[in-house]
């Protein structure tokens, strides 16, 4: 499918400040209470001799993350015959960012209303890349976690919730008999039983881009792309006097925070991902003391979660000011 102008008017979807509010809300009671537990005057000094420099190359490695996994976007488009120019694809899964504080990023299915407003594709069609998207980038933070689990012996409950689902996802595709009674058991639901026709296109094209065939490049640039915010978290625990973390013990705690945060379904993970990543930098003597724990810990958030909103709500600007051909 190639560009085509949506005649329907301009787009609809805007910016969801109702939820974001209530998100960095959230944040902000998550933030006050690990300063709280960890005694704030602590994290005030930890960040008073922390070298900042560090923190920059994090938001360069977030943002390599990005980039990385919009290759993934595009493969996904492709795989159902959808063709979007590069530019305002880019645009278009850069938007989606915004909704990074939704439980296991479900809400950047607001991508799939973009492509539909603006090049005709319909929402059901491309919905289900994110749920293939979810599933790659899950295996992904499992396969970097994993080794550290078995050598420090630690996270094991996360390690086994999220490969449970992701084997749920993966029994979903490709037996069609369970996928298609549960589209059946939800186009009975009340609320939705009027889309059961477009949930049942949905899982078709879930069925296209979630196979195992489908899955191994997506996989292999998961891990490319969120090895970077490892990296990143690395080096701001490094920006933090005395530390002696090694690359090896930040990847294992970031994918294991990262996991717990998506298990537990929580908007952006907020709160698991924070009390697992600053519980584990303590557990594991990586040379902070708590209140640098709890400062690492935030500063990582703002690097990759804060700024994946930020950039979002700047792509969907530019989203809404590209001109219609």
């Amino acid at each position: 499918m190639t560009d085509r102008t949506d005649p329907r008017g301009p787009t609809r979807a805007g910016v969801p400040w109702r939820g974001l509010l209530v998100a960095v809300g959230l944040g902000c009671v998550v933030y006050v209470a690990l300063g709280l537990v960890t005694d704030l005057e602590r994290v005030r000094a930890a960040l008073s001799s922390y070298s900042y420099w560090t923190l920059g190359a994090a938001f360069s490695l977030a943002f390599c993350n990005y980039m990385i996994r919009f290759v993934k976007w595009q493969y996904y488009l492709r795989v159902l015959g959808i063709r979007i120019s590069h530019g305002p694809s880019l645009t278009i899964f850069l938007a989606g960012l915004v909704m990074s504080v939704t439980p296991a990023k479900l809400g950047e299915v607001l991508r799939s209303v973009l492509l539909e407003e603006r090049h005709g594709v319909p929402v059901e069609r491309t919905a289900p890349v994110v749920i293939a998207d979810r599933l790659s980038d899950m295996l992904a933070l499992l396969v970097l976690m994993s080794a550290g689990a078995v050598v420090f012996r630690q996270g094991w409950a996360v390690l086994v919730a999220g490969a449970l689902l992701c084997s749920a996802v993966v029994v979903a595709v490709h037996v069609p008999r369970v996928g298609r009674a549960l589209v059946s058991l939800a186009g009975r639901l009340p609320l939705v039983h009027k889309a059961s026709t477009r949930i049942a296109d949905g899982y078709e094209s879930l069925r296209a881009v979630g196979s195992v065939r489908v899955l191994l490049l997506p996989l292999v640039v998961s891990i490319a792309a969120w090895f970077c915010e490892c990296v990143a978290f690395f080096l701001i625990i490094r920006g933090f006097p005395g530390s002696h973390v090694d690359l090896f013990v930040a990847t294992f705690v970031y994918a294991l925070a990262t996991v717990a945060g998506a298990v537990a379904m929580l908007p952006g993970g907020l709160g698991a991902t924070e009390a697992s990543m600053a519980g584990l930098l303590l557990a594991l003597a990586t040379g902070l003391d708590a209140g640098q724990a709890a400062a690492a810990t935030i500063l990582v958030r703002l690097a990759t979660l804060w700024f994946a909103v930020v950039v979002g709500l700047v792509a969907l600007g530019l989203h809404r000011a590209r001109p219609r051909q």
